[in-house]
């Protein structure tokens, strides 16, 4: 069962679409840009955190993460970094 922002993100009307039960050969990118094709009510962030477009989303949670270690003086902490939604 979806947790976490996958769970948002499906609570939201993301849809999944994987290329094994539509029987496309397609990379998921190319689907996107040739069979789906965007729209001006579409927003595509390519690779998540990597993509410029969500700079400005990673460097947020990256003070969040800085201000949270300030208040709790001499601890060591460890930052684990998702990979993917687990889909």
């Amino acid at each position: 069962s979806p947790i976490g922002n996958y769970r948002g993100a499906l609570d939201l009307g993301m849809k999944i679409t994987a290329m094994q039960d539509i029987g496309s050969e397609l990379h998921p990118s190319e689907y996107i840009h040739q069979v789906r094709r965007l729209d001006e009510s579409t927003l595509l962030i390519p690779e998540g955190g990597r993509s410029h477009l969500a700079e400005v989303g990673i460097k947020q949670l990256a003070r969040e993460i800085l201000d949270w270690t300030r208040l709790r003086g001499k601890e060591q902490f460890t930052v684990a970094l998702p990979s993917g939604t687990g889909t």
